[in-house]
């Protein structure tokens, strides 16, 4: 009998899929236990198992174990035959080195690079700015041992190409344009093969390669930029304090050295121009959205609340559609990639929850997986958030017609259910969620 293995992880997380693509090379069969909120990690029974509450974190019988690699190296010994540790000592060393790299030299600057561009820490143009040159420092060395190599040990798939492969995906999906990608040349060919490789491509899904360089929310407009010998934006400069003491008729105090000067506070004129949301500047709605989603996500009855929202919907400032992932081949097969392909879309349009309420998960058994769901949101279109959604294109958007008696009805079965083995739409529930 297998051994039970329970890995504790977030969803759609480089560092579980690291995990989740060495499993699956290896043969291994995990159980999730998802932890994608923080509190989750600080209970007293999650601290029991993880004294510093930090994932990803496996269970195995004979205890517990962290670190992604030290993972992901147990769960390639378990499956020698796979060649994940490379072959002899040598090679083994070798994957032991990639590994460490990719820990010590390449994660630290996809933080640096990354985080800003996906909203989980503040941007900084000159850290950011840094962060590239390294990056760029690092893929060179790695273009010239990809030279002449399929791969970066050996002549197949080893922990080495998992964990750099994995580490890169996002800098090809939001920063490597087609010019980046051409200064590389061997690591885009390494880096294409790898997501292509029908294991990669079950449990990361489809990458879409970058065309236009992501930008962090948080740093300043075009406009805005300055030469560098230009003050900074919202700090005066000593020019500028002597001349608004002059025209007041009053002496110039000598300005403090600029290190010491504070940020100018933003200026009304300077609030206004923030861009806001276009789904903000529509008309105004009767529909209270708030009220009806606090209303839904406190019933216990939902098919109670839908009466409500058929009552007070507004088909001129919401709309109704249904969502059903094209799946690639070779996708869909396994419950636990397929909820990953469905998670990490929902989590990738986290900042969007204020303009929707949806249903959206894994529909089928056997194998036979389908990604699906029931969005309500405001607008009668596809909103930006919806489009710039890396596989909006693989994506099918039905329009549900609130006047139509039988899409009523298929609304409400998607809404109102959520236990596994329900069927709606002719197809069971296997995982899924609100999305509120």
């Amino acid at each position: 009998m297998e051994a039970k293995l329970t890995l504790y992880g977030a969803l759609f997380n480089p560092k579980t899929n690291k995990i989740l693509l060495t499993a699956a090379y290896a043969n291994v069969t995990l159980h999730r236990q998802i932890m994608q909120n923080i509190k989750d990690t600080k209970t007293p029974e999650y601290l029991k198992k993880h004294g510093l509450g930090k994932i990803p974190l496996l269970e195995t019988p004979a205890g517990y174990i962290f670190e992604t690699n030290s993972i992901c190296r147990y769960l390639a010994r378990l499956q020698p035959s796979a060649g994940l540790l490379g072959n002899g000592e040598f090679e083994a060393s070798q994957v032991d080195q990639y590994l460490d790299f990719c820990a010590t030299e390449l994660e630290p600057v996809y933080v640096r690079l990354v985080y800003p561009i996906l909203g989980i820490r503040p941007a900084d143009p000159e850290v950011q700015a840094k962060a590239r040159e390294e990056l760029n420092v690092l893929l060179k060395f790695l273009d010239e041992r990809l030279r002449i190599s399929t791969y970066l040990v050996g002549n197949q798939v080893t922990l080495a190409d998992i964990a750099i492969g994995l580490s890169l995906v996002e800098v090809y999906r939001l920063i490597f344009d087609a010019a980046a990608r051409n200064t590389f040349q061997n690591v885009t060919r390494w880096f294409l093969h790898l997501v292509h490789l029908p294991l990669f491509a079950q449990t990361i899904g489809r990458v879409t390669l970058c065309t236009s360089p992501w930008q962090p929310a948080s740093l300043p407009p075009p406009q805005q930029a300055q030469a560098s010998e230009a003050p900074k934006k919202g700090v005066a400069s000593t020019a500028e304090v002597k001349k608004a003491a002059t025209e007041k008729g009053k002496k110039p105090a000598e300005a403090a050295p600029s290190k010491q000067e504070k940020p100018a506070q933003a200026q009304p004129e300077e609030e206004e121009k923030k861009e806001k949301n276009p789904l903000d500047l529509l008309p105004p709605s009767g529909f209270n959205f708030y009220d009806f989603k606090t209303l839904f996500a406190n019933s216990a009855d939902k098919r109670e609340a839908m009466k409500t929202f058929w009552q007070q919907f507004d088909p001129a400032g919401f709309s109704i559609w249904l969502l059903h992932y094209k799946k690639a081949e070779g996708e869909g097969v396994k419950l636990f990639l397929t909820s990953n392909l469905a998670n990490g879309f929902l989590q990738r349009l986290d900042h969007f929850r204020k303009y929707a309420l949806a249903v959206h998960g894994v529909y089928g058994q056997d194998g036979k997986y389908e990604v699906k769901g029931c969005w309500i949101w405001r607008g009668t279109g596809h909103p930006q958030e919806i489009k710039d959604q890396d596989t909006y294109e693989y994506h099918t958007f039905t329009q549900a017609d609130p006047n139509n008696a039988e899409h009523r009805a298929l609304v409400e079965d998607y809404m109102c259910n959520t236990e596994p083995g329900t069927i709606v739409d002719g197809l069971p529930i296997a995982e899924v969620s609100y999305f509120k």
